[in-house]
């Protein structure tokens, strides 16, 4: 694929507007070359959000059960493995993007559908972590995914958004919301400089409180 082809179709997934059946048929055509254009756009928030899950929990990694969101070909799984993290789960609509994340075997299990609001078949209070890399926002996963999050995770799960400042404008003021009526608890909103190449992004970091 030629770079400015690769070019247009970033813009086009980033700032187009594409329907959510035009978005998963898009990612699949792309997933055969992703890693590739990843590289040369030099983006780095797959090892920003493994990282900083990383940087919260630090004891008994191979115990640990994460679920990975808008998982793609698995780059933050491949980072969570390699700081001793042993057990994920990932969702992704992309079933051509799935298929190389399988690829990888750091999976337990691979979920092809889209993550809403609406309750997955996973049971409740599974997780001691969730997070997302670039997978949030318009077209991907809305904001109010954050209940289905809520009931996925563990009491202290951690939930980790790494994207564009530009995803979060709804997200923001509902996890203030949730923070009010004790569901989260912030732990940190940080500017990062490591999103892509000449792109900033925010690292979004909340814990779940359940009684």
């Amino acid at each position: 694929m030629e770079d400015n082809d690769n070019k247009k179709r970033i813009w086009y997934l980033s700032d187009g507007n594409p329907t959510q059946e035009e978005r998963i048929k898009e990612y699949d055509h792309f997933c055969s070359t992703y890693e590739q254009v990843f590289k040369e756009e030099g983006w780095q928030s797959p090892y920003v959000c493994a990282d900083t899950v990383g940087s919260y929990i630090r004891d008994n990694r191979d115990k640990v059960e994460i679920l990975d969101l808008g998982v793609g070909t698995g780059l933050v799984g491949e980072r969570l493995h390699h700081l001793g993290f042993r057990t994920f789960d990932g969702i992704d609509p992309s079933h051509g993007m799935l298929t190389l994340a399988e690829k990888k075997h750091i999976y337990r299990n691979l979920y092809c559908q889209l993550f809403t609001s609406k309750p997955t078949n996973i049971k409740e209070g599974t997780y001691d972590a969730i997070c997302i890399s670039g997978a949030f926002g318009k077209g991907d996963i809305p904001e109010d995914s954050v209940y289905e999050m809520i009931r996925l995770g563990k009491p202290g799960c951690i939930l980790c958004f790494v994207g564009r400042t530009v995803a979060f404008e709804l997200l923001l003021p509902l996890l203030e919301t949730l923070e009010k009526t004790k569901q989260l608890k912030k732990e940190e909103i940080t500017e990062t400089q490591r999103y892509r190449k000449n792109v900033a992004g925010l690292i979004i970091v909340y814990r779940i409180i359940k009684d």
